[in-house]
């Protein structure tokens, strides 16, 4: 399935990482900033409704970081690498460590440095070579641009922002 965009434009929900039930009739997408502590407590919120409702639901990530360094919309930094973070989470997901990434992220929030994100890569036994030309393709830093672009068409202004069946 796809979100259709005011614009008329797709929301490609067949290209993120989905947990669930994909054919589930409740579909959760969250937008998300790796470095907001909202976003941190929902992680912990959604563990527990994951545990109580397997099977009746599909959750989606998409990424809204809070960082001037891809959010072109921001006046002012708010979370320094957040990016950096979205980034890191895509290229583990490319080896299949997607949501495993995402949790370590999510329950380990701080002020990361960047080579913390590489540390945590290597933790996972990741393919670093791999890992680091994720990192470096435009192609990562085009598809959280992308997450940016749905999301502010969508109307979110701050994280998270949860879509359930398309209604915020």
């Amino acid at each position: 399935g796809n979100v259709v965009l005011p614009s008329g434009g797709i929301f490609d929900l067949s290209k993120h990482p989905v947990k669930g039930n994909r054919n589930a009739k409740i579909n959760i997408i969250e937008f998300a900033d790796y470095l907001c502590p909202a976003c941190g407590r929902a992680h912990e919120a959604f563990k527990e409704i994951e545990k109580e409702h397997e099977g009746e639901f599909s959750f989606v990530f998409a990424n809204f970081p809070l960082d001037v360094e891809c959010n072109p919309v921001l006046r002012r930094q708010v979370h320094v690498n957040a990016c950096e973070a979205a980034y890191a989470s895509l290229c583990a997901g490319e080896q299949g460590q997607f949501w495993e990434y995402n949790d370590k992220l999510l329950m380990n929030q701080k002020p990361w440095a960047k080579e913390e994100f590489r540390q945590y890569a290597r933790e996972m036994n990741l393919d670093m070579d791999k890992f680091e030309g994720c990192m470096a393709a435009p192609q990562t830093s085009e598809f959280v641009r992308k997450d940016i672009d749905s999301a502010l068409e969508l109307g979110v202004q701050s994280t998270p922002t949860l879509f359930v069946n398309g209604y915020m």
